[in-house]
């Protein structure tokens, strides 16, 4: 394009003092944009920037860093990097700094600009905001993965996180629990408190079994009234119990609708990483195993998978 080679071969100096159009055009096209020399050195910036609370002709690339999160800083130095080095467009994405409360995402292109000896005179930095777009694909990756009336992992995600514990402790040597549990006579709660109050008493569960376990645990519902616990590594088998043992209280606190207090309980099924097996879906299938006993004998207990 004509225009385009007038820019490339424009010094930084003519640029900004006959480039209006061009500059007026490209602010159409994105959010801001940076006009910066090699030396990471800023020569212009669009009006959105012009909010920052240093002067322009002070600012270089160092400096307008800490208007990114600390975790993309060094990403936005190696694109610029490599756009003068490669001589090519690099395009990235970055989160704005929170310290400077904007949480939010841009969509970025480094362009390097060659003089009139094609030597790389000037980068020209755009950044387009893409927070929304952003927000509506962590919410729809969210969902693919979480259960929506509790917010708990759903099975898919769960079995993900039992093959990544499983290949841990094989190489740690250690030991892994699965414990596979329901409530006992939920439908009983749907039927005759309708599923209002079951909705309630599955949060309220969720919640409270959640304060139980350890960060690196893992708890989902499978769905219904059935849900999962990973134990990522355990001591013992006296371990386990000490946490099982924990849930049962946490659960034995009434619960609270319309004015009514409630008290329901759960039966659960354990298997054992050596112990039992070291497939995923083995183990999953002996917890429920050991779950279906426990409703056998009357419920409200809890069982290790000691085979069929």
């Amino acid at each position: 394009m004509p225009g385009r080679q007038r820019l490339e071969r424009l010094p930084i100096e003519q640029l900004l003092d006959n480039g209006g159009f061009l500059l007026s055009l490209i602010g159409q096209l994105c959010d801001s944009f940076y006009i910066l020399d090699t030396r990471g050195r800023l020569h212009y910036a669009s009006q959105p920037f012009r909010k920052a609370p240093s002067a322009i002709n002070s600012l270089t690339l160092k400096k307008m860093l800490r208007f990114i999160d600390a975790g993309d800083r060094l990403t936005v130095q190696q694109a610029f990097r490599a756009a003068i080095r490669s001589r090519q467009s690099v395009s990235l994405e970055f989160r704005g700094s929170p310290e400077e409360n904007q949480h939010r995402w841009y969509d970025a292109n480094i362009i390097p600009v060659p003089d009139e000896h094609g030597e790389i005179a000037l980068v020209v930095a755009t950044a387009k905001d893409i927070t929304e777009r952003k927000r509506n694909e962590l919410d729809l990756s969210h969902r693919a993965f979480h259960d929506a009336l509790t917010g708990l992992p759903n099975r898919v995600l769960f079995q993900e996180h039992l093959a990544q514990a499983l290949a841990h402790v094989r190489r740690s040597r250690q030991m892994l629990a699965v414990l596979y549990l329901d409530i006992d006579d939920f439908k009983l709660i749907n039927d005759s408190m309708g599923h209002h109050a079951g909705d309630t008493y599955l949060r309220i569960m969720a919640e409270r079994i959640r304060g139980c376990l350890r960060q690196s645990d893992s708890f989902a519902r499978m769905g219904g009234d059935e849900f999962t616990i990973l134990l990522s590594t355990v001591d013992s088998l006296e371990s386990v119990v000490l946490v099982v043992k924990r849930i049962f209280q946490a659960l034995q606190v009434p619960w609270k609708f319309e004015n009514q207090e409630f008290v329901s309980t759960i039966s659960m099924g354990i298997s054992l990483y050596p112990i039992n097996s070291d497939d995923a879906a083995t183990l999953l299938k002996q917890s429920d195993i050991a779950l279906y006993q426990v409703k056998q004998k009357g419920r409200n207990g809890f069982k290790f998978y000691a085979g069929l």
